[in-house]
């Protein structure tokens, strides 16, 4: 389990540019999980770029038995709605970290998601579930979320996700590099990223 020694104070960056504008209620979970995720970030940080040492270590109090199983099998189900909603349940069951076990499951997700044809460009509720899904991979603290997570516009969700990306270190620059190019509207979200390595901050603005 993620340890965090210096949880940052959320401001209103939590919910920054290109989050959509969904019912309050989405917009709540949304904020729920970024101050999870700002403890997240924080540890690894504290951590540096180790993935071992960034991988949760195993379960903590949440769902056990039928009701995990139940999580992990929507989280790959063939609708979008349940596997959002086994998101949500997921993150209002472990606030503070993510079962180790439904790591891979995640990631899949993630790439699943991140390879997809686009046919929900527009969606706002998609839309809203694309954002959940980002930020539950970076709560996984595995540096394996990063290639999707840029690939899904994970940075433009929140400078916590760029601290995400950016801990990983030179490791990530060529994805970041590759980026730039082809999205001259991610451009500055990039060049964040890159002063938050540089940086070497261990908090970051929310």
């Amino acid at each position: 389990m993620i340890t965090n020694p210096h949880r940052p104070t959320p401001s209103a960056r939590a919910t920054d540019r290109q989050i959509p504008r969904g019912p309050s209620r989405a917009r709540g979970r949304i904020l729920m999980y970024t101050l999870a995720l700002a403890a997240t970030v924080a540890s690894v940080a504290t951590l540096g770029t180790d993935p071992a040492r960034a991988q949760p270590a195993s379960d903590v109090v949440g769902l056990s038995g039928a009701a995990l199983d139940s999580v992990k099998a929507a989280l790959s189900s063939q609708d979008w709605n349940e596997r959002h909603g086994a998101l949500v349940r997921l993150n209002q069951a472990y606030p503070d970290a993510l079962p180790g076990a439904l790591v891979p499951s995640i990631l899949a997700l993630l790439t699943q998601e991140s390879t997809a044809s686009g046919d929900h460009d527009g969606d706002e509720e998609f839309g809203e579930y694309v954002v959940d899904l980002v930020l539950t991979g970076v709560r996984t603290g595995d540096a394996r979320a990063v290639p999707a997570i840029l690939k899904l516009d994970g940075l433009g969700i929140s400078s916590g996700v760029a601290g995400f990306v950016a801990a990983q270190g030179r490791a990530v620059m060529p994805a970041l590099d590759a980026l730039a190019p082809t999205r001259e509207d991610r451009a500055s979200d990039v060049v964040e990223t890159y002063v938050l390595m540089y940086g070497k901050r261990s908090t970051w603005t929310w």
